[in-house]
């Protein structure tokens, strides 16, 4: 295992770190103008993603088969070409669609793209391909892709697990001055807190802000490609529709459930403090014992429930879940879809898609970015 040997010092420690970050190192040293430096960055950087990309798409290869659907396959080289030809990538785009049921798409840089045939079927119309595949252009355009990033990324685009809930009573018991006591608590999570830990369960490989920013930027390319950005934009409405309303019937029948159990916890222990403090009265004891069934039934019934949900919201498309929530997606992609048409910047009021769309007007017009325009 050589990889690991870096770790060795500090010095090696600080190669590492500087290894991970190097597509990306001009984000951290000016972040204000880390984008424009990104989008002009020259050929010969270019041609360093794309031969540690070569290598990597062997590794892809071997680990998802390509789609047999050559029509298919066709399409989207058709689409991501047009794309590309707005982002003016100067490299060539290599689109692979890969087999399976997969709702997902990834990137590893140097213009490699790879979507499932699963995401391909979903789409509705060319509109709605278009704006993925511009999604994954522009963490490649952006410079998102670092060293670590294929290694990471392999491990997470089919996720072995999903989240796991714990319902228990917590309690102490003890003596202070020849007295006995009794604390106790009901470890459980509510209903809120527990979809709230479904849908949020994938972690992206790209930080955040990046997903935002490859949101921005594909949304322009898309939208200067020539395609419908706003019905482009329906599949993450699609998408959050279907979210919304799976947490809605979620938290209906989960909510009278974590009451019940409430109550029937908040019964037990009444009856148990009963029991702790009249050790010789058996009755108190065979009151706490039944409360105490009575509790654990209800338990299981919420949890049963608990994990039922989760696995109707683990449908939810993965390429949709593993990014920013998808309504907040919907919200910055409509303010793009209207500075866009308004040919104004001014008509977003969310500062990230007024900095995206602000460095792609100076590059567009050929101008130089100033310090001033600051995010």
């Amino acid at each position: 295992m050589r990889y690991f040997e870096v770790f060795r010092g500090p010095f090696y420690y600080f190669l590492f770190i500087t290894l991970i970050g190097c597509a990306s190192v001009s984000r951290v040293l000016n972040p204000e103008k880390g984008l424009y430096e990104a989008l002009l960055r020259p050929l010969p950087k270019w041609q360093k993603e794309v031969r540690r990309a070569e290598k990597w798409h062997e590794d892809v290869i071997q680990q998802y088969a390509p789609t047999a659907n050559l029509a298919m396959q066709k399409h989207a080289e058709n689409i991501a070409r047009r794309v590309a030809a707005v982002a003016k990538i100067p490299v060539p785009v290599k689109v692979t669609v890969l087999k399976g049921d997969d709702l997902n798409a990834f990137t590893i840089g140097g213009g490699f793209i790879y979507i499932f045939e699963g995401l391909m079927n979903m789409m509705n119309n060319d509109d709605e391909l278009a704006l993925v595949i511009a999604h994954e252009l522009a963490h490649c355009s952006a410079g998102h892709v670092g060293f670590w990033t294929w290694y990471s990324l392999r491990e997470r685009i089919r996720p072995q697990g999903r989240p796991s809930f714990d319902v228990a009573i917590r309690e102490e018991k003890y003596e202070y001055k020849g007295k006995r006591y009794w604390e106790v608590y009901l470890d459980a999570p509510s209903p809120e807190k527990a979809v709230d830990i479904i849908v949020s369960y994938i972690t992206p490989i790209f930080q955040r802000w990046e997903e935002r920013e490859a949101d921005i930027l594909g949304a322009y390319y898309a939208y200067k490609a020539g395609y419908d950005l706003n019905r482009g934009i329906e599949c993450f409405r699609r998408i959050a529709r279907e979210e919304a309303e799976l947490r809605r019937r979620a938290l209906e029948e989960l909510q009278p459930l974590y009451l019940h159990l409430k109550d029937a916890f908040k019964d037990y222990a009444q009856a148990k403090k009963q029991a702790i403090e009249n050790p010789f009265d058996y009755y108190y004891l065979l009151e706490a014992n039944t409360y105490l069934k009575r509790f654990l039934k209800i338990k299981d019934e919420y949890l049963s429930c608990l994990y039922k949900w989760r696995d109707a919201i683990f449908e939810v498309p993965v390429w949709f879940r593993s990014h920013p929530p998808i309504s907040q997606r919907v919200s910055y992609l409509k303010e793009t879809l209207r500075a866009l048409e308004r040919n104004s910047i001014n008509a977003a009021s969310t500062k990230e898609v007024r900095y995206v769309l602000e460095v792609c007007g100076l590059i567009e017009r050929g101008l130089p970015f100033s310090e001033k325009q600051a995010r």
